[in-house]
């Protein structure tokens, strides 16, 4: 991989000087002059994650030739994340780890994570990526959605009963397999979870800042549901 000294220098300048935080930002390409653009990291944990705000990114799009971030004391291999990002981006990945100064990057090659082991990451592993990818899985892709700011639940509004309504889905009464279980959990006003049912009474989904992962749907998450919906 060649990756041109000084948009390695720009990028090392900039992951020492947000260490402990991850840096991130976009190389780009306009003409034969290549270009180190830095973001801010809005992540709403900026040590383990980072996301761009969207403006930046959709200015230069066409001009894009790598998203890049650093990952603080540890290893430039990329993440399930980082794989995930970029394949949804469809742009290549330049991770530096910072101090050691490794690099690595990413090129999207149709990789798909696992639904189940996930690691909670807002906006790329959550309770509507599961959803989201679920469904491409199995054939029928869904618009993904777009995520307001973290912590959006302890508001009034429903952003992802907006969501679901964008993509067709419709309340049921009955359950089977495929229906989204909507369930509103913890002291919110609007619902906050959601999850795909499975046969034999089974529940995928991927609680906050725990591992997605399949198991029965029964108790508590029964309890909890608020709404069965079904894509028509």
């Amino acid at each position: 991989m060649y990756v041109a000294n000084k948009v390695l220098a720009d990028i090392y300048a900039h992951a020492e000087e947000t260490f402990p935080e991850e840096c991130c930002g976009l190389v780009v390409a306009k003409g034969h002059v290549i270009q180190v653009i830095r973001a801010e990291n809005i992540a709403h944990e900026p040590w383990g994650t980072f996301k761009i705000d969207p403006v930046l990114y959709l200015r230069h799009i066409n001009d894009i030739e790598m998203v890049y971030h650093s990952h603080p004391n540890s290893s430039s291999v990329p993440t399930e994340a980082d794989k995930a990002s970029s394949e949804r981006l469809g742009k290549p990945y330049l991770i530096v780890s910072w101090p050691a100064r490794e690099v690595s990057r990413y090129v999207p090659e149709g990789h798909r994570a696992p639904l189940e082991g996930r690691s909670f990451v807002y906006g790329i592993f959550d309770c509507l990526s599961i959803v989201e990818d679920y469904y491409e899985e199995q054939g029928d892709p869904l618009s993904r959605a777009d995520r307001p700011p973290y912590n959006w639940w302890e508001g009034t509004r429903d952003y992802a009963g907006e969501w679901y309504e964008r993509n067709g889905f419709k309340p049921v009464s009955d359950v089977q397999r495929g229906d989204v279980l909507v369930m509103r959990v913890g002291t919110c006003k609007v619902p906050n979870h959601v999850g795909i049912y499975l046969d034999g009474g089974l529940i995928l989904h991927h609680t906050l800042e725990g591992l997605s992962r399949v198991e029965v749907y029964g108790g508590y998450w029964r309890k909890h549901t608020v709404k069965v919906l079904r894509k028509c």
